[in-house]
């Protein structure tokens, strides 16, 4: 059965920062389904994915069916192949609460810190209507946005406390055993590191050995990331 991902692009096809799309990439792995072709979609291009009824990706083709949403591709998975490694670690609930929090808490204090590098690291066709679209919703240009950096650094500080507490008590953020609310926070560190050379957590930070450690699984999925500035696959 053929299997597509169309998934966000930087500046090349091979850059594939976005958070949502290693969502779905290390649920699919989780479950031991290989990818057939990944689509790559610049951020301006709608027309490529208009076939969905949405403007959005990740969207996952797998055989005749089609699933928009990382976490609709996430239930979907799990429901479609009960007799693979479960993606939710025994809590769905769980997975959603983290899930959830990543978008509303933890993207919110990573993404001013990289705007200006996640700008700088996509294709030029892209950039005026990245600009565009995201300034009509800050209100405000890019560059000023993300200028008070040490605030947004102490902001992100205080995001990280229940990630750091759940970390303190566990290995993984879903217990003893890695699943999709690791994937969907690590997702966020993920796409920082995919977009900017600057990194958001100090090199002693002991989040790091939990970032490593999802990094590392499926044969180093979390290292293919590219990122440009470096010219170097991180």
């Amino acid at each position: 059965m053929a299997r597509k991902l169309y998934e966000r692009v930087g500046k090349q096809d091979n850059h594939r920062p976005s958070p949502f799309s290693w969502r779905a990439r290390y649920a699919l792995a989780h479950k031991g389904l290989d990818i057939d072709d990944h689509v790559p979609v610049k951020f301006h291009d709608k027309e490529s994915i208009a076939f969905s009824g949405q403007g959005f990706v990740p969207i996952l083709i797998d055989g005749a069916e089609t699933v928009h949403d990382s976490w609709a591709i996430a239930t979907y998975l799990e429901d479609s192949y009960p007799d693979r490694p479960s993606l939710f670690g025994g809590s769905q609930a769980l997975a959603h609460f983290m899930n959830t929090w990543a978008d509303t808490a933890l993207m919110p204090a990573v993404f001013p810190l990289v705007i200006t590098d996640l700008h700088a690291n996509i294709a030029e066709d892209d950039k005026a209507y990245f600009r565009e679209t995201r300034e009509k919703r800050l209100g405000r240009t890019i560059e000023s946005f993300a200028a008070d950096r040490s605030a947004f650094e102490a902001n992100l500080a205080k995001a990280l406390a229940p990630l750091r507490a759940q970390l303190d008590a566990y290995p993984y953020v879903s217990g003893p055993e890695p699943a999709y609310a690791d994937y969907a926070v690590f997702s966020v560190f993920q796409f920082a590191r995919c977009v900017s050379p600057t990194p958001v957590l100090s090199a002693d930070d002991a989040l790091r050995t939990w970032i490593d450690r999802i990094s590392a699984l499926f044969g180093g999925l979390g290292a293919s990331c590219l990122r440009l500035e470096e010219g170097v696959a991180a």
